[in-house]
């Protein structure tokens, strides 16, 4: 058994100072490891009268060398145990995917190391910065200046003035922007997780966006000084299929990696640190694109996010933020086989849903409407026997409204499935900013209801008058050609759409002085 040791008794002798040092010592150790000095002292009271010559300052030289051998082997098996539980959670990850601290390392901006390489000159990078924001006011507040005075060129286009707020001044403020906007695509990350993203499945918009930026269009400039916004390439979509974590649950590597990118862009150029990230943007069409950015104060406070999540309730600001449409592109690469639906008389169905009961709308609009109403075709995942019958596109081919309630997010694909089957959309989200807001007038194509008015959902549809309805069904052939992507980008589809709705939300940050 172990025995409490009496503190020894330190010296206060000036002459012993230095052997105080090693009585100090000791003490120190005896409170950590108090067995080691015992065995010594043992064996010293026993040992023959040449040990007895020991002369106590080296004894204790040993007992001190002694404990602190043992701490530190205490230390260093601890290090080997946190390395080999490491290792050991490593793998344990599923097979093909990239170990999160691992892709960590391999892809994640090296911000503090490269900050050397990176940085400029501090006067130039402030003369810049200068140079910079003077082009960009007065690019802006010349454009600004030609909304309100110049007059619109007459042009030959298909736009029906019935969807739009005012189609006189989107098509004056969609020309000028085709001479002055431009935008540069930043060079800098890695792929797979910047400059390329999914083209395919429900994610797509996302994925063409960065292809169409990255191939280049009318609109992007290698010259950074000539650009009026900066594009960040990077993919969340892609983040979440390399660097989230599914046995935690957890998307901090993301924020991580997104937070990191954009501080080594700071460092390296000068162009964000010219506008505090107010000229920035970046596209995704994943769920998790409005809280992945709070890692970064002024990307999540400043930059331009351009999402398919346009909740305002979550973040999503509306003087500068912009919406993005969510498209369902097929795995070929392609748009539904064919666009278009049925003419009002041959719909026989009021109202269509199917779908996952995602988020807590889609359950209550089951429970109030599956089975009730022959008239009201709603399901939660279309039926085989149904199926096999009338497709999920043919129901909304021969329905007079496509219902498009709030899931998990305010966003879905059937908001522009709906227009492709010229459906007229029913809205079923609260705080949902829907895609090109400025411009077209959504009123004159869809119905909004209230989460509360799910109840009274037939009675709000029917109360419609039929002449309103078609009106309605009718312009959904006006506005299907802003919602159509493209190989090479066409005016007015959705990109140059996209475009647009940045340039009018970077318009609307300028306000003029009243002479």
């Amino acid at each position: 058994m172990l025995r409490l040791q009496q503190a020894p008794v330190i010296s206060r002798d000036p002459n012993t100072v230095r052997a105080n040092r090693f009585q100090k010592a000791e003490l120190f150790v005896s409170l950590f490891v108090t067995d080691v000095s015992e065995p010594v002292r043992e064996m010293h009271a026993s040992s023959n009268s040449s040990q007895r010559l020991i002369k106590p300052k080296r004894l204790r030289y040993l007992q001190l060398v002694a404990s602190i051998l043992i701490l530190l082997t205490i230390i260093l098996a601890g290090l080997l145990f946190v390395e080999v539980q490491t290792a050991l959670s490593a793998c344990r990850m599923k097979k093909g995917s990239v170990s999160m601290n691992h892709a960590t390392r391999l892809l994640a901006p090296k911000t503090t190391e490269r900050s050397e390489e990176y940085a400029a000159p501090q006067n130039s990078n402030s003369k810049i910065s200068r140079r910079l924001q003077q082009n960009h006011e007065s690019t802006l507040w010349a454009a600004k200046l030609a909304l309100q005075n110049e007059v619109v060129l007459l042009v030959k286009d298909s736009l029906n003035p019935d969807v739009y707020h005012n189609l006189t001044n989107f098509r004056k403020s969609f020309q000028i922007m085709e001479k002055v906007f431009r935008i540069y695509v930043y060079k800098d990350g890695l792929r797979p997780l910047v400059h390329s993203g999914p083209k395919s499945g429900i994610y797509a918009s996302e994925g063409l966006f960065i292809d169409s930026m990255e191939r280049g269009n009318q609109f992007t400039v290698e010259d950074p000084m000539k650009a009026t916004m900066f594009f960040m390439p990077f993919s969340l979509r892609q983040m979440v299929s390399y660097l989230y974590d599914r046995s935690t649950h957890k998307i901090q590597p993301i924020k991580t990696y997104i937070a990191n990118y954009v501080a080594m862009l700071s460092v390296k150029h000068s162009f964000w640190n010219a506008s505090g990230g107010s000229d920035h943007f970046f596209v995704s069409c994943h769920d998790w694109a409005l809280k992945a950015t709070n890692s970064h104060g002024q990307l999540h406070q400043n930059a331009v996010k351009v999402v398919c999540n346009a909740d305002c309730s979550q973040g999503f600001d509306t003087m500068k933020d912009v919406s993005l449409p969510e498209t369902r592109i097929s795995f070929n690469g392609s748009l539904p086989s064919s666009i278009g639906g049925s003419p009002p008389d041959q719909r026989p169905y009021l109202a269509f849903f199917a779908g996952q009961m995602h988020g807590v709308v889609r359950p209550i609009l089951l429970q109030y409407w599956k089975d009730k109403d022959p008239l009201m075709r709603i399901f939660e995942v279309l039926p085989a026997s149904i199926a096999s019958k009338t497709s999920y596109s043919q129901h909304m081919k021969l329905s007079k409204y496509c219902l498009c309630p709030a899931g998990h997010e305010v966003n879905s694909p059937r908001l522009v499935e709906a227009i492709f089957s010229e459906c007229v959309p029913v809205i079923i989200a609260d705080n949902f900013v829907l895609p090109f807001s400025n411009v077209i007038n959504w009123e004159s194509i869809s119905v909004t209801v209230l989460q509360t008015d799910i109840t009274n959902l037939k009675n709000v549809l029917t109360s419609i008058p039929e002449q309103k309805y078609r009106a309605m069904q009718s312009r959904l052939k006006d506005v299907q050609q802003h919602f159509l992507w493209h190989d090479s980008p066409q005016k007015y589809d959705v990109l140059t759409m996209i475009i647009h709705s940045l340039w009018t939300q970077r318009l609307d940050q300028i306000q003029l002085e009243d002479n």
